[in-house]
């Protein structure tokens, strides 16, 4: 039942995502609301066209009591293109519009204590479990969780995520997720090896960050050497950063040159010279020093 439900509000979700773009996004809010109110907890069938079944005249008749004709036409023609001829779950109201309600619930409570039982009643859930992140976002908090060595996160854990970053507060997201990893998170990000993880990667920014050239380990080194005030070119030259960048280019088996000059291997090489400079006695890293790594 547990795993229906999510798949449910996953569809919900599309399903007003799909709708926006011809309704505003409280209007296809409010009929989505409405089709789980009514069919909440049912499997049904979704026509292909308007003009087969009791669910189209059903869906209709929900869709317009909730938005008007104008706003279902096009709602109902959305969800017949995207599920038509497919048996889907439709969850509760109160699973798939749980941040909502929630916030429905903050803003109608009056502070007594039977008002608050009324309102949890009437939306079957707990106020307490969401007024703590919603009032701390309410107060201009924002909430950014950031995870490292995050290739290794399975799907199901990537999937559980998701979920956390869904949590909204009328048209506001509550929590941002940054997930910073090796470059095997992207084979897992890549769609088409893992089409399970389709509704993550879909709403996923991916921002890679690609080798340094020599200007760009010069520029970067120039950071590490600000941090202790020293200027960069008293310590590493300018030629010394470009023989680093040929240092760090590869070869592949195909004779595609490429290269791994990441700011890990950068900060390593860089250090490994400077060592051997000193060892040298030689008081700059220039490219000499460098190639002779």
């Amino acid at each position: 039942m547990t795993e229906k439900a999510y798949d449910g509000r996953t569809i919900i979700a599309d399903m007003v995502e799909a709708c926006t773009p011809l309704v505003e996004k409280p209007i296809a809010i409010s009929a989505l609301r409405a089709v789980c109110r009514y069919f909440g907890g049912q499997l049904i069938y979704i026509p292909a066209n308007k003009t087969t079944g009791d669910t189209t005249k059903e869906l209709w008749g929900v869709l317009a009591d909730s938005v008007g004709d104008g706003a279902a036409e096009k709602i109902l023609e959305k969800i017949m293109t995207l599920f038509g001829g497919l048996q889907i779950y439709i969850p509760m109201e109160r699973g798939a519009f749980r941040d909502i309600i929630a916030r429905e619930i903050y803003e109608r409570y009056d502070g007594s204590q039977e008002k608050i039982r009324d309102l949890c009643r009437e939306y079957n859930m707990s106020f307490s479990q969401v007024y703590r992140l919603w009032a701390s976002s309410r107060s201009g908090f924002s909430h950014i969780l950031m995870i490292e060595e995050a290739h290794d996160l399975s799907i199901q854990t990537l999937k559980y995520l998701k979920r956390f970053w869904e949590l909204e507060d009328g048209f506001k997201k509550l929590l941002a997720i940054v997930l910073i990893g090796q470059i095997e998170m992207k084979a897992k990000l890549d769609e088409s090896k893992n089409w399970e993880a389709r509704e993550i990667i879909r709403r996923m920014e991916i921002l890679e960050l690609e080798p340094l050239d020599s200007k760009e380990i010069g520029q970067y080194l120039d950071i590490k050497f600000s941090r202790l005030n020293k200027e960069r070119k008293e310590v590493f030259t300018d030629d010394a950063c470009a023989a680093l960048g040929r240092k760090l280019l590869r070869q592949a088996r195909n004779d595609v040159v490429y290269s791994v000059a990441y700011p890990l291997l950068v900060n390593n090489w860089a250090r490994r010279a400077m060592n051997l400079a000193a060892s040298m006695k030689v008081k700059i890293v220039d490219a000499d020093v460098v190639n002779s790594l």
